[in-house]
């Protein structure tokens, strides 16, 4: 059996060989700063949307927050049959009448930003103004030529932030009909 021989160095790659095989190496470089290059674009892309989805989500509570308001602030005149509709204005403060079959007849409520009724009460130059310590102004208005005898559209605008005056505010408008009984 012949013995083994023992190597102790490589044999030297041929000249043809070890260019070729830099320019390999220098190939797949160029493609990898090519592709880090593709990747930075695309994230630069991606970044730059996160301010507008922080926007559209902040909105997006506002809108239904302010759906939930105009929810439970209708909910509270639909209650009774009279003309004269009461909605809470705060647990401190008595309730807010609204008169059904009062045409023009309007009544302003503020609400945290957890939704809750808030002890102070608002006037028609608060609600245009701003008020701080809330988050959003409800102005409830009635409008009682339907023609239908009884029946009155009931309008309820909900803004937000309140802090800011009217025309810089986000606007939701709630709209809806109730009937009541004459009273005699």
């Amino acid at each position: 059996m012949p013995a083994l021989a023992h190597r102790t160095s490589p044999e030297p790659l041929p000249a043809a060989g070890l260019s070729d095989l830099l320019d390999a190496y220098a190939f797949a470089l160029v493609e990898v700063v090519v592709a880090l290059g593709v990747v930075a674009f695309a994230l630069v892309g991606i970044i730059g949307l996160f301010p507008l989805a922080i926007r559209t989500n902040l909105e997006c509570q506002r809108e239904t927050r302010a759906t939930q308001i105009a929810q439970m602030v209708l909910a509270d005149l639909r209650v009774n049959s009279s003309s004269r509709r009461f909605c809470l204005a705060g647990p401190a403060q008595p309730a807010a009448r609204l008169d059904l079959d009062a045409d023009g007849g309007a009544v302003f409520l503020a609400f945290s930003e957890q939704g809750k009724a808030h002890t102070n009460a608002v006037t028609a130059d608060d609600f245009a103004a701003g008020c701080d310590g809330v988050a959003y102004l409800v102005g409830l208005r009635v409008e009682t030529n339907t023609g239908v005898a009884g029946l009155s559209l009931v309008e309820a605008t909900i803004e937000t932030p309140a802090a800011a005056r009217s025309d810089n505010r986000s606007k939701f408008r709630f709209v809806t009909h109730m009937s009541y009984q004459e009273e005699f």
